[in-house]
């Protein structure tokens, strides 16, 4: 990337931080962000965001210094499923941008300890999305350093939009920027009066813009959140499921992937009470595989009111028992036993 380019990406940040709307900036985030300390970012240390920790939180992998068996993990994975890796190259990663220290190069592709896990994602839109219906616009709450649009953008003719904090959207800014240097960027920067227009929509092709950026007049197919609605306030997980009822194509769809039961602050974040009208269709509700303490859900959208959301919600219910605390104990004492249980592991 050049100089000139970067520019642009650190000016959108100062403008976009300048710009700050609290409400949105989690506890966990703000925490995790200060400690990164933005102000002081250069080219050379976006150019290795996955070795140096700016990426930390949703990328953790610098920390695993020594190298993990990525090709024997991934190419067993890929047996077990019946999965030829030429079948799939052309959708994994062939630059190791961010410079991860414990990728592989196998085959001219990056393998690293995310590989499965954004396989896994890409697999599941493609099977029951991309293969159902034709679709021309995907929006990601909170996509980390873009590794999921890539691969989306890469084998689908897509306007992709990215909704997340300015800290990640420097990092996925350069992240795609990188991939994909012909394709028109638009950035919270470039937004008239702080909205994406029905015309800068139709005219660009990747956006990348902050939670209180406004989405002008116009639909949008595929909304997906992974990991991050657990992570919020009740109060910014309700405004984004206002965006996505008010944002959603008809027959649109809905993939999102987060705990059962997360704490924030005094609150219980529960994924049986996520904000779903009762116009969504369940294609899929089930527990995952990977992390048993999260739920995968994907809906579709639908013109008349359903029990569906009803039923669906019962069966989380159920699921979610044994990892959600107990109704009985006050959330203050939960987290003054974890503030002790933590300051007695660093002291150990």
């Amino acid at each position: 990337m050049l100089d000139r380019d970067f520019k642009r990406l650190l000016e959108n940040y100062n403008f976009s931080h300048q710009n700050y709307k609290n409400e949105f900036n989690s506890i966990i985030w703000k925490k995790i962000n200060d400690e990164k300390k933005f102000n002081l970012v250069d080219l050379d240390k976006i150019k290795n965001f996955r070795n140096n920790g700016l990426s930390r939180g949703f990328d953790n992998d610098y920390l695993k210094i020594n190298n993990l068996e990525h090709k024997k993990n991934f190419l067993n994975y890929l047996n077990k499923l019946e999965i030829k890796f030429n079948d799939i190259k052309k959708i994994l990663p062939e630059k190791n941008i961010g410079n991860n220290p414990t990728a592989i190069n196998y085959d001219g592709i990056y393998l690293d300890s995310k590989s499965k896990d954004f396989l896994n994602k890409y697999s599941l839109i493609n099977k029951y999305i991309f293969k159902k219906q034709e679709i021309y616009s995907c929006s990601e709450i909170g996509g980390g350093y873009g590794e999921l649009a890539r691969m989306i953008i890469k084998t689908k003719k897509i306007k992709y939009i990215m909704i997340d904090l300015p800290e990640t959207n420097l990092i996925s800014s350069y992240y795609l920027k990188s991939y994909f240097p012909d394709k028109k960027f638009v950035l919270s920067i470039d937004l008239p009066k702080g909205e994406l227009t029905k015309n800068l929509y139709h005219e660009n092709d990747i956006f990348i813009i902050c939670p209180w950026d406004k989405l002008g007049d116009f639909k949008v197919d595929i909304f997906l959140n992974f990991h991050s609605f657990m992570e919020m306030n009740i109060k910014t997980r309700k405004k984004y499921f206002n965006l996505i009822h008010s944002k959603i194509e008809a027959n649109g769809f809905f993939l999102t992937e987060n705990r059962y039961c997360q704490l924030v602050k005094l609150e219980k974040n529960l994924l049986k009470d996520y904000e779903y009208d009762n116009k969504w269709k369940k294609i899929i509700y089930k527990q995952s595989q990977e992390l048993k303490r999260m739920g995968i859900i994907l809906t579709q959208r639908i013109s008349s009111n359903s029990n569906e959301i009803i039923l669906m919600k019962k069966q989380i219910e159920k699921d979610s028992k044994e990892f959600e605390v107990p109704n009985n104990l006050p959330v203050v004492l939960i987290l003054i036993y974890r503030f002790f249980k933590n300051l007695f592991k660093k002291n150990e």
